[in-house]
């Protein structure tokens, strides 16, 4: 009983990623697909303490706590800073229009919970309707990084993947070690920044951080 309790709460935190990452695919924004990100992460925070709670795993706690100072406050500070200084408040030309884009979403939620379904049947962790959704995150994270002209949103592109693959290893391991995490963690946040101070060189450079016009550059 305890434990379809605790399976009903969890999947009714991650319907909440899944929601958040259409959201982003739809937002023609980047600032406002930025805080959406923030928004994604907090609820992913939120989730480790849940799992933490049930499962008695106190080192979650650290993680969730990591995870709303890292991915919650450090890395969106830097990228609104970012998008305010080259003055790119929205995203035009997208290679793919809002409304295909979400049909193309919905699908890789679909396909991310059919090809899911026979693994689900070998786990017994009261996490593992969470990996279908974590599956999705990866596509979606993907699919915006393909889809997307602006270099900056290709970054959140990125960092929705990631998401997605820290919350696979949330649904099938509860975690990996603290230690382990915290250079995870300590990786992002500085591939964050690099990848921000270039988009901003980028930027002072050519006058522009469309990545069709860059590739044009390559002659």
């Amino acid at each position: 009983m305890i434990a379809e309790t605790a399976e009903q709460i969890l999947n009714l935190l991650t319907t909440p990623l899944l929601i958040l990452s259409l959201m982003i695919v739809g937002q023609s924004r980047i600032g406002a697909s930025i805080r959406l990100y923030t928004f994604q992460s907090a609820n992913l925070a939120l989730l480790c303490f849940a799992v933490g709670y049930f499962e008695q795993e106190f080192s979650l706690y650290w993680v969730g706590l990591l995870t709303l100072v890292i991915k919650v406050v450090l890395i969106p500070t830097v990228l609104l800073y970012i998008v305010n200084k080259i003055k790119v408040a929205r995203e035009v030309e997208q290679l793919i229009g809002a409304p295909s884009s979400l049909i193309i979403s919905a699908a890789l939620i679909g396909l991310s919970y059919y090809t899911t379904r026979p693994i689900l049947e070998d786990l017994y962790v009261v996490t593992k309707d969470c990996l279908p959704v974590s599956i999705a995150l990866v596509l979606i994270g993907l699919f915006i990084m393909i889809g997307r002209k602006k270099a900056v949103m290709q970054i959140v592109g990125l960092l929705i993947m990631e998401n997605g693959i820290f919350l696979a290893a949330l649904a099938t391991t509860l975690g990996m070690p603290l230690a382990v995490e915290l250079g995870i963690f300590f990786d992002l946040l500085v591939g964050a920044l690099i990848m921000g101070i270039l988009v901003y060189h980028i930027n002072q450079t050519f006058e522009t951080i469309d990545v069709d016009k860059l590739t044009r550059l390559k002659g």
